[in-house]
């Protein structure tokens, strides 16, 4: 009876573990096969808000493909860090029980992020300043990324969901730097001292 209660509890355990590894993962890999559709969407937004026309290059749109995967892969595995860390952290009794909540909002921030870099990578941002540019603006990141976090946990269907709901968030990405035009601007390089 023992080992069929243990059996039973590492079994939903590791259920559970996968979806969750499922739901993040599937989320950036998402968002590389739609990298270009975003990318588009978010220049015409631009164009229709200030005006602004980027003629179209071939070599610079595969320029900012390869860009936007490597970027998306870079935050994947930085989030995957987050991800162990938060997993060893549910381990100690009562602190545990923020990591899920923590984990949360660490997807919600990368996935901001990502939708904040299609604006970044027109200004010629390098990835290197545009992770600068998204750490100045966290919470502009965590929000723009809450909604489609919170659509991917919806079982079966937020998968699906989540692909309109990315739609909107690319949109809300570019209002707000093209608004705030101090958003994503070049950032001075740090001075150790």
């Amino acid at each position: 009876l023992l080992n069929s209660v243990v059996f039973t509890l590492i079994w939903l355990i590791l259920k559970i573990v996968f979806f969750f590894i499922f739901v993040y993962i599937g989320g950036f890999i998402l968002m590389m096969i739609l990298s270009p559709l975003f990318s588009s969407l978010s220049e015409r937004v631009e164009q229709k808000l200030a005006g602004t026309d980027y003629p179209f290059d071939f070599s610079q749109f595969f320029k900012d493909i390869i860009r936007g995967i490597l970027l998306s892969l870079r935050n994947l595995l930085v989030e995957v860090v987050f991800m162990i860390l938060a997993l060893l952290m549910s381990l100690i009794p009562v602190v545990g029980w923020i990591s899920p909540v923590l984990l949360f909002f660490v997807s919600a921030y990368f996935y901001g992020f990502s939708f904040l870099d299609y604006s970044y990578e027109r200004k010629r941002l390098t990835i290197k300043k545009s992770v600068m540019a998204s750490r100045k603006n966290k919470g502009l990141a965590v929000g723009i990324g809450f909604i489609f976090s919170l659509v991917l946990l919806v079982p079966v269907i937020g998968t699906f969901l989540s692909g309109f709901v990315a739609i909107v968030s690319v949109v809300a990405a570019t209002l707000a730097v093209v608004k705030d035009n101090t958003v994503g601007e070049e950032i001075p390089a740090r001075h150790s001292t």
